[in-house]
C-alpha cells in the first residue's frame, strides 16, 4: 500500500513550512494567492487527500453546512419543484468559495434532529420554508449559526432572514391580468390554512381585486399541489369553467403544469385562458408560450442567505440582519388583453 501524502511532504518538496501548507490547505489569510496556488498544484500532483475528520479535531470545525428542506422526503424537493434545485445550487456555489461543504435533510423529529446535529458536526445550517418549534430548542443547545429562508412561522429577532415580498408580488401578478381587461380571475395554489406562502399571495390577489373594485367569489379559489403533474391534471377541471378568463398561480409548477394540460386538450394559451405564474424558474422562459410571471432573484436570494450565514460564523456577536427582497413581473406571452 502506498504510503499517504501529508502536509510535511509538501512542505520538504516545496522547502516551506508545515505550517504554510496548512494555512494554504485551510483557506488562512496568510499565505499569498500565487503561494497558495503553488501548494495546492504540489499537493495534487503528490496525490494529497485531505484527512476531514483529523481537521475537525483540529480546528473545532467540520466545515459543513447544514440545509434543513420542509419535505419528510428529500426526494419531494427535487421532484417537485425545480426552485429548490436552483436555490440549493445558488447557494452550494456560494458556500465552496469559503471551503465548506452542504449535507441536505429533511428533519421533522426532534431527536433525529439532535443525533443528526451531533453526529455530523455541523457548524452552521440554513432552514428553507418553515420553523418547527423544536428546531429552537436543538439550535440554541448547540449555539448554532442559523438564517432563516422564507421562514414566517418563526420569531425571527434572533436570527438572520432572507424572503420576498410574496404579497406584492402577487398583487401586481393580478393587477396586470385587471389591466389587460380581466375580471373572472382565479387564484390557484396550496392550502392557504397551511402554508404561510401561499396565503401571502393569496392576500395579494384579494388586494388587487379589491383595490380595483371586483367583486371576490369564493368559486374562483383552488386548492391544487404545487407540482408540473398536479397542474396538468387539474387543468381539465378548470377547462370546464367557462366563465373563467384568467389565473394567477402561487408557483410557476403549477403554472406551466396547468398550460400542458390545456395543450393535451387542443386548448391554446392564452387565447383560453391567461396565466401569471410565480417565480421565473429557468423552465419559465422556455415553455411555449413563454409564461409571463413574477420573478423573485434566486440566485441574490442564496447570495445573501450565505453572507449573512458567514456573518454569523466568522462573528458570533455580529447583527441580526433581515432582508425583504422586492419581486419583478416578467411579461412575456400567457397572458392576452381582452374588451
Amino acid at each position: 500500500m502506498a504510503k499517504k501524502v501529508t502536509i510535511y511532504d509538501i512542505a520538504k518538496k516545496l522547502g516551506i513550512t508545515p505550517a504554510t501548507v496548512s494555512y494554504a490547505l485551510n483557506n488562512v489569510p496568510k499565505v499569498s494567492p500565487e503561494m497558495r496556488k503553488k501548494i495546492l498544484d504540489t499537493a495534487m500532483k503528490m496525490g494529497y487527500v485531505r484527512n476531514y475528520t483529523a481537521v475537525s479535531l483540529s480546528t473545532g470545525k467540520s466545515k459543513i453546512i447544514a440545509l434543513l428542506l420542509p419535505f419528510k422526503d428529500i426526494s419531494e424537493a427535487f421532484l417537485q419543484n425545480p426552485f429548490y434545485g436552483e436555490f440549493i445550487g445558488f447557494f452550494e456555489k456560494n458556500i465552496k468559495k469559503e471551503g465548506y461543504d452542504l449535507f441536505i435533510q429533511p428533519l421533522y423529529d426532534e431527536k433525529e434532529l439532535e443525533l443528526w446535529l451531533v453526529g455530523r458536526g455541523v457548524d452552521a445550517a440554513v432552514v428553507l420554508g418553515t420553523f418547527p418549534d423544536f428546531y429552537e430548542k436543538s439550535f440554541k443547545n448547540h449555539n448554532m449559526p442559523v438564517v432563516l429562508v422564507d421562514v414566517y412561522n418563526a420569531d425571527n429577532k434572533d436570527y438572520s432572514s432572507v424572503c420576498i415580498a410574496d404579497f406584492e408580488g402577487e398583487f401586481r401578478a393580478a393587477e396586470y391580468l385587471i389591466q389587460n381587461g380581466h375580471k373572472r380571475i382565479a387564484f390557484v395554489g396550496a392550502d392557504i390554512n397551511n402554508s404561510i406562502v401561499d396565503k401571502r399571495r393569496y392576500d395579494g390577489y384579494r388586494k388587487a381585486l379589491a383595490d380595483y373594485k371586483i367583486p371576490y367569489d369564493d368559486s374562483l379559489l383552488f386548492k391544487c399541489n404545487p407540482t408540473f403533474a398536479d397542474g396538468v391534471e387539474f387543468a381539465s377541471k378548470l377547462i370546464k369553467r367557462k366563465d373563467i378568463t384568467a389565473l394567477v398561480c402561487a408557483a410557476d409548477t403549477l403554472a406551466i403544469g396547468i398550460m400542458n394540460g390545456y395543450r393535451m386538450q387542443n386548448k391554446q394559451i392564452p387565447e383560453c385562458l391567461s396565466i401569471v405564474g410565480f417565480d421565473d424558474i429557468q423552465s419559465s422562459s422556455l415553455v411555449y408560450p413563454s409564461l409571463t410571471t413574477v420573478k423573485q432573484d434566486i440566485e441574490s436570494k442564496a447570495s445573501l442567505a450565505a453572507k449573512f450565514l458567514f456573518e454569523k460564523i466568522n462573528n458570533p456577536e455580529s447583527s441580526i440582519r433581515t432582508v425583504t427582497m422586492e419581486l419583478k413581473l416578467i411579461i412575456r406571452d400567457s397572458v392576452s388583453k381582452i374588451n
